[in-house]
């Protein structure tokens, strides 16, 4: 037991040996790391205060790293001709410093052209006074020479005025003589006028009997039966024809080669194939109309439509109402205006008012009207009213 006893005390004794030994070995490397940790917290420190974001209040001064981080991003914001692959300060101090003595120059730069601008600025101000001082005197001078101007204007005018009073008042005479002298000519003109229409009825009157200057060269119609003692006859045209009572043909003899009108045939009644006439106005008693005679009516086409246009004023018996109701019977198209289309115009009287029912200071004669000249120039037959009078009875 003593053995025994001994044993583990030696054990004992050289276990609390080993753990002294070990006790002070930890103790070396306690105060050899708590050495270090102070250096490390020297340097940290300093570290910190040189780059700051770290808690000055705190005991231990250490820099904030996410304050840091950000810091250096918002320094890199500042410069943005920065490298995006710089990515800490020591790579950043340099590329800023540059940047910043680089901007420096240019401020120089631009404060030397600011000087040199405002030395031009305040140079051309000193021109501009002078400038403006002499147009001062220009203006002055050219006020003053339009004062003058002005005057002389107020004395031409005043010496026009006088004389255009002297001139309005022999104007006034001219013109009371030109009103005389027009009076008188338009006098003149309406009697020169009213001899020449009684002389072109006359005319037409002695004319009508001797030969119709309209005729077509294809006959309307055929005579198919005189009445002896009774001046009635009949003729191939009828309603289906578009024939009216009322129209009016002259005669001519049927044999080839026969011209001369023997006699006037007016529609009295009308038939679907056949019309009866009453013969008037014969030429020669001796040269009766026969059955075989020819009937023609330049107005009147028993087979086709044509198109008219109505020129000038109508009134009485062949107004202008009644007058498109006989041409749209016979088959004549009344048109708007003179086109290619156009087989003839029909002419009325003179006109007395324009096309908005103002009077006219003189009538006017259709002739005289843009339609007349147009179908003229385009060679459209022209049909005096006076012929629709004699082929057709209203």
């Amino acid at each position: 037991m003593f053995l025994v006893a001994l044993a583990f005390g030696f054990i004992a004794s050289d276990g609390e040996a080993q753990a002294r030994v070990s006790l002070a070995s930890a103790n070396a490397a306690s105060v050899t790391a708590t050495a270090r940790y102070e250096e490390e917290r020297v340097v940290t420190r300093e570290l910190s205060e040189v780059i700051g974001f770290y808690d000055r209040e705190a005991a231990s001064a250490r820099a904030d790293l996410d304050a840091v981080k950000s810091g250096f991003e918002t320094l890199k914001g500042a410069f943005p001709e920065l490298d995006p692959s710089i990515g800490n300060y020591q790579e950043a101090i340099p590329a800023i410093v540059s940047n910043y003595t680089a901007r420096g120059r240019k401020i120089q730069e631009l404060e030397a052209s600011m000087a040199d601008l405002r030395s031009q600025v305040s140079v051309a101000q000193g021109n501009l006074r002078t400038l403006g001082g002499e147009k001062d005197g220009q203006i002055s001078d050219l006020q003053r020479q339009l004062r003058d101007a002005e005057q002389a204007a107020r004395d031409s005018q005043a010496s026009l005025e006088r004389t255009l009073g002297s001139v309005r008042s022999d104007l006034a005479d001219v013109e009371g003589q030109r009103r005389t002298s027009e009076i008188q000519l338009d006098t003149q003109e309406r009697q020169s006028r009213t001899a020449l229409d009684s002389l072109r009825t006359r005319i037409k009157e002695q004319s009508k009997k001797l030969t119709f200057m309209h005729d077509s060269e294809t006959a309307d119609g055929k005579i198919l039966a005189v009445s002896d003692g009774l001046s009635l006859g009949w003729i191939d045209l009828g309603s289906r024809n578009r024939l009216a009572i009322g129209t009016r043909f002259h005669v001519v003899g049927g044999k080839p080669g026969a011209t001369g009108v023997k006699a006037w045939a007016e529609v009295t009644r009308v038939e679907a194939a056949q019309a009866e006439i009453i013969i008037s106005e014969v030429s020669d008693p001796y040269n009766p109309v026969v059955a075989g005679d020819v009937v023609y009516n330049p107005l009147y086409d028993p087979i086709g439509g044509r198109n008219a246009v109505l020129v000038g004023r109508f009134s009485g018996a062949y107004n202008e109402k009644e007058l498109r109701g006989l041409l749209a019977h016979i088959g004549v198209r009344v048109q708007g205006a003179v086109d290619e289309t156009t087989d003839f115009i029909i002419v009325g009287l003179e006109l007395y008012s324009d096309e908005d029912g103002e009077p006219l200071e003189e009538p006017l004669e259709p002739s005289e009207l843009p339609a007349f000249k147009n179908a003229v120039a385009m060679g459209v037959s022209v049909v005096e009213l006076t012929d629709i009078r004699r082929y057709f009875k209203n």
